[in-house]
C-alpha cells in the first residue's frame, strides 16, 4: 500500500539522527530538505501499486503492447484482425502462460481453452508377440501420427449458378484450434485432423 508523502516524510525525519541540530523537527530545515524526497518516494510507491495489474497480461493495459511486442505477432494471425482490449489481453495471457506439453492432455486443453472440445487418437505399430490379434498393423512413420476429432464445421460448396468463377470447389473454416496445435505438436509427428458429421 502506497504512503502519502506526509507519511514518508515522517518516517524519513524518525529515522534521522539526532544531534545537535534538530533534525526530527517537522517545521524544520531538515523537513524542507527532505520534502521533494519524500514526494518522489510517495509518487514511485503510488506508480507501482498501480501496476501491480499490469504484471499479467490478462489485466495489463499500459503494459499490454509490451507484452505484444515481447511475444512478437501470433504464429496463427489471430492477432492480425481487430481484436478489443479484452481479446488481446486474452490472447496475450494465453501465449505468455503457455508451457507446451507433449501429452493428450495438453493438447486437449489446448483446444478447451478456444472453446472447442477434441479427442485424441494415436497409433501404435503392431509388434510380434507384444500385439494382440485383431490389432491394426501400422507402417512406419505412422505410428508418430495423431488423429485430432474436432467437432463439425461449415462446409461450403461449390453450387453452379450460385458460385462464380474463382471460388474453390469446397472450402470449410478450419477449427481455431487447428493452428496452435499444429504449432505446439512436437517436431517428429503429425497431427491429423477430422471433422465429426
Amino acid at each position: 500500500m502506497s504512503r502519502t508523502s506526509a507519511e514518508v516524510l515522517d518516517e524519513l525525519l524518525a529515522i534521522s539522527p539526532l544531534g545537535e541540530a534538530p533534525t526530527q523537527a517537522p517545521d524544520g530545515m531538515w523537513a524542507t530538505m527532505l520534502s521533494p524526497l519524500a514526494s518522489a518516494i510517495s509518487d514511485c510507491e503510488a506508480t507501482a501499486e498501480e501496476f501491480e495489474t499490469e504484471i499479467d497480461p490478462e489485466t495489463a493495459l499500459a503494459l499490454l503492447p509490451d507484452y505484444e511486442r515481447v511475444l512478437g505477432p501470433d504464429p496463427c494471425g489471430r492477432d492480425s484482425t481487430g481484436l478489443s482490449t479484452a481479446e488481446r489481453q486474452l490472447l496475450a495471457y494465453q501465449r505468455w502462460r503457455a508451457r507446451g506439453g507433449q501429452s493428450i492432455a495438453y493438447f486437449e486443453a489446448v483446444a478447451e481453452s478456444l472453446g472447442t472440445s477434441v479427442t485424441i487418437q494415436t497409433f501404435q505399430t503392431f509388434v510380434t508377440g507384444r500385439s494382440t490379434t485383431g490389432q491394426n498393423l501400422i507402417n512406419t512413420p505412422r505410428q508418430f501420427e495423431w488423429l485430432v476429432t474436432l467437432p463439425q464445421t461449415l462446409v461450403t460448396l461449390f453450387t453452379t449458378g450460385a458460385s462464380v468463377t474463382g471460388d474453390l470447389l469446397g472450402d470449410f473454416e478450419a477449427d481455431p484450434a487447428v493452428c496452435p496445435i499444429q504449432n505446439d505438436a512436437p517436431a517428429h509427428t503429425l497431427p491429423v485432423f477430422s471433422y465429426t458429421g
